[in-house]
């Protein structure tokens, strides 16, 4: 059996092998043909993009030539030279820049004609090019009255219009009968913006990488297109001297290579050199490239499915099977044998499997079971740890505030003793009441918080209870009316300047159920935190609970029908901490003020008596029945 596997093993590799050399030869014979294809395409291709290139700039300089030889022999222009009074020069000067204005108007590539006489004034529509011009005279001394040459010449920055401009320059000869030879009046000059030149270069780069440039008479360069900008600054000193024979060459900048090659334009004199990356002509050969690797790599899978299928089908179940036997038993309990044959072994593995699948399903129930146990004893715990975290000895709460309530009667303070008597039967209430009380004793304990709010705020809000007499022994959770109103005030009527309007209201819905309102006119609720309230109430239940307060809001902000803002809402609090926060900050201000206006003297009675409910007098009238 050994040596049957040995010897299939070998015959796999020698297959494998023989495999990997023939992906190996197809891929050397695909890039050395795509090699050779793209070498000569290239060539091809930058030769008869320069050409057509060439042709456009062609078309531009014998435009500007034929306007150059049209207008040195113009007769108005001659007259102008030979005109015997100003008047009349002045005259004809008018007609020949008339005449050159509508050559303007009817040509895309001149941008201005100037005459420039061997006085150096000059004969144009406008003087905006006296930069350009000075530009051409300092560098190739062409208005000087011996200087017949004629060409192209370039570029001339004008920085009156900030342009670069390129001109034609054509010597103005005197044409009359018994004129000397040559005689020169002047200087033709025909401008053309070098944008134009620019635009027509840009829009025939042939690649992303590529370069285009002009090269003058003098090998200097007149205009670069590239992408980056980067071109001349990598170009050798002698490239323009190499691009004079006209052929192409290979030239290597910063690691990329570059196909050159020149053109001479017969218009301008000038030379048309191009830079091509020699990676990006053959880009669009690639697709041949990957279609041999994808067809050597189809080929090579082939092989290796079927050898995959020899293993599977001979070697594979036994070696499995035996693996997995020799497996420990925490390892079978996780893992399965997935032996896909024909043969008895496959239902002998599938009962192997259906055994384990049981075994596993028992374990993880019981482990479930566990953790849910020890889930539930850890949140008894937390549970007991958070209501001995939160417990208040009410015994303590009661002795302090009577010590504040005598307190108050020592200083005569009257809104002392009101607050603690209010929140000693606040505090009472939450602590030894029942969770579901009458909405009478609700609303009473509504009437104490309000009794402290009315000495916290003097004459700041009104307060008006509209509740059914049918609804009061209604019975609702504890404690669930006074945080709302809390809310109410100081979210709502406390940052409002005028006096404000709480209104607590209990009426039977058309349902048959029971309405119970807490409604204010004051700032409002903002859009953004309304959107937000509204999010969390159609949250889930578990959100809800994270947030630990719930919202359900009647309506937005908005108007009521005595045009004053509303504000509609409910919450459920824990606990009443803020209330109490907001109570001992008062407290201690009213205790502070009431010792420096009402000094206590020993042995005097208080002035204030219990009435016969035991409940001192409150010092604010319009308490609501």
């Amino acid at each position: 059996m050994r040596k049957h596997f040995s010897s299939l093993r070998s015959q796999m590799t020698l297959l494998t092998t023989g495999t990997v050399l023939a992906v190996v030869i197809l891929a050397t014979v695909f890039y050395s043909s795509a090699q050779r294809m793209s070498e000569k395409k290239a060539a091809t291709f930058v030769h008869s993009m320069l050409v057509q290139l060439g042709d456009s700039l062609d078309r531009i300089g014998n435009e500007m030539s034929y306007l150059g030889s049209a207008l040195h022999s113009n007769e108005v222009l001659q007259q102008y030279y030979h005109a015997p009074t100003a008047i009349q020069r002045m005259q004809y000067g008018k007609s020949f820049i008339d005449f050159t204005s509508s050559l303007l108007n009817h040509s895309t590539t001149v941008s201005h004609i100037v005459i420039v006489n061997n006085d150096q004034s000059i004969l144009s529509p406008t003087e905006r090019n006296i930069i350009a011009l000075d530009t051409l005279d300092s560098k190739y001394h062409l208005f000087e009255s011996d200087n017949l040459s004629s060409g192209f010449y370039g570029p001339a920055f004008d920085t009156f219009t900030n342009i670069n401009f390129f001109a034609y320059v054509q010597p103005v000869y005197n044409t009359r009968l018994g004129a000397r030879f040559r005689q020169k009046l002047g200087t033709c000059v025909i401008f053309a913006r070098l944008d134009l030149l620019q635009s027509t270069l840009r829009s025939a780069l042939p690649t992303p990488g590529a370069a285009l440039m002009l090269i003058e008479q003098d090998e200097q360069i007149i205009l670069c297109c590239d992408a980056d900008g980067n071109t001349l600054s990598l170009l050798p000193e002698s490239f323009c001297s190499d691009m004079a024979d006209g052929l192409q060459h290979s030239l290597t900048l910063n690691k990329p290579t570059y196909l050159t090659d020149s053109l001479l334009l017969s218009s301008m004199g000038w030379r048309l050199v191009s830079l091509v990356p020699e990676d990006e002509i053959a880009a669009d050969l690639m697709p041949l490239l990957w279609l041999g690797m994808l067809i050597c790599v189809v080929f090579a899978i082939c092989i290796g499915v079927w050898n995959l299928h020899i293993q599977r089908s001979i070697m594979a179940p036994v070696k499995q099977l035996t693996a997995f036997i020799e497996n420990d038993l925490d390892d079978k309990l996780q893992n399965r044998i997935h032996i896909s044959t024909s043969s008895e072994m496959e239902l002998f593995c599938q009962e192997i499997n259906t055994l384990l699948d049981k075994v596993s399903e028992m374990t993880a129930e019981r482990l479930q079971d566990q953790t849910r146990l020890y889930e539930m004893n850890l949140a008894k715990k937390r549970a007991e740890l958070s209501a001995l975290q939160s417990q208040i000895n009410p015994h303590f709460l009661y002795n302090t505030l009577d010590c504040i309530r005598g307190y108050g009667y020592m200083l005569n303070s009257s809104e002392i003793v009101s607050i603690t008597n209010a929140l000693s039967s606040i505090m009472r209430y939450c602590i030894k009441g029942a969770d579901i009380v009458a909405l009478r004793k609700e609303m009473t304990i509504v009437n104490y918080y309000l009794d402290i709010i009315r000495i916290r705020f003097p004459n700041r809000f009104n307060y008006v209870f509209d509740v059914d007499p049918a609804l009061e022994d209604l019975a609702i959770p504890r404690f669930i009316i006074q945080p709302v109103v809390e809310n109410a005030i100081y979210h709502g009527l406390e940052s409002r300047l005028e006096k404000g309007t709480l209104t607590i209201s209990c009426h039977t819905t058309e349902t048959g159920g029971c309405a119970l309102c807490v409604t204010d006119d004051g700032v409002g609720i903002p859009p953004e935190r309304l959107a937000e309230i509204h999010r969390i109430r159609d949250g889930n239940a578990a959100e809800l609970l994270s947030a630990g307060l719930w919202h359900d809001v009647a309506g937005s902000a908005g108007r009521n029908a005595s045009g004053m803002k509303k504000r509609t809402g409910t919450s459920l609090f824990a606990c009443p901490c803020p209330f109490l926060c907001h109570f001992f900050r008062f407290l201690a201000k009213a205790a502070f003020l009431a010792g420096d206006i009402f000094p206590f003297w020993p042995g005097t009675d208080p002035p204030l008596r219990r009435d016969a409910s035991g409940r001192l007098p409150s010092l604010c009238s319009g308490r609501p029945p």
